[in-house]
C-alpha cells in the first residue's frame, strides 16, 4: 500500500445527515445540520488532533456504515477556528471507474468541491483555510500513521 493508497470506514453514508461512530461499536453520534454529499470517515491506524484522521470519500454509489473501503487520497482540506486546525483527506475508491482518473483535487469539478467544503464547515463548525494537494496529503497521511505507532 502506497502512501496515498488507504482504507475509509464509513460513517456517514452519502445523502444523509446521520454521523454514527464506528471506532468500537457502531452507534449514531449525530445527526449533522446538512446532508453528506459523499460519503465520510475515517482512515484506521491513523492518529490525527486526538482521533482517526478523517476523509470525505467520493463516489457515485454511498456505502454502508462500517464499510472498509479502498481508496486513494486525492488532495485534502484544512478548516480552521481560533487558531486551530484539523486536515481532513478527500479521497477516491479505487474500485469506482467514475473516478479512475481522477487522481488529485484539481480534477474534481468545482461544485463537488464546494458541496464538500460546505458539509465540513458545517461539520466540523470551522471555516475552510485552504485545499491542499497530493504532496500535502502524502506528509498527512504518513504523520498520522506514524503518530499511532507511536
Amino acid at each position: 500500500m502506497t502512501s496515498l493508497e488507504i482504507n475509509i470506514t464509513v460513517e456517514c453514508k452519502k445523502g444523509s445527515k446521520n454521523l454514527y461512530n464506528c471506532r468500537e461499536r457502531v452507534r449514531l453520534e449525530r445527526i449533522v445540520p446538512v446532508s453528506a454529499p459523499f460519503c465520510y470517515g475515517f482512515v484506521p491506524f491513523t492518529h490525527h488532533n486526538g482521533e482517526e484522521l478523517d476523509s470525505v470519500l467520493m463516489c457515485t454509489e454511498g456505502f454502508e456504515i462500517g464499510a472498509s473501503v479502498s481508496c486513494r487520497a486525492i488532495g485534502g482540506i484544512r478548516l480552521e477556528k481560533s487558531g486551530l486546525t484539523d486536515d481532513v483527506l478527500v479521497s477516491v475508491p479505487v474500485s469506482d471507474s467514475e473516478f479512475g482518473e481522477t487522481m488529485q483535487l484539481s480534477d474534481i469539478s468545482k461544485k463537488d468541491l464546494k458541496e464538500i467544503s460546505d458539509f465540513l464547515e458545517k461539520l466540523k463548525g470551522m471555516r475552510i483555510s485552504k485545499t491542499l494537494d497530493m504532496e500535502h496529503a502524502k506528509k498527512i497521511i504518513d504523520h498520522a500513521r506514524k503518530m499511532y505507532g507511536g
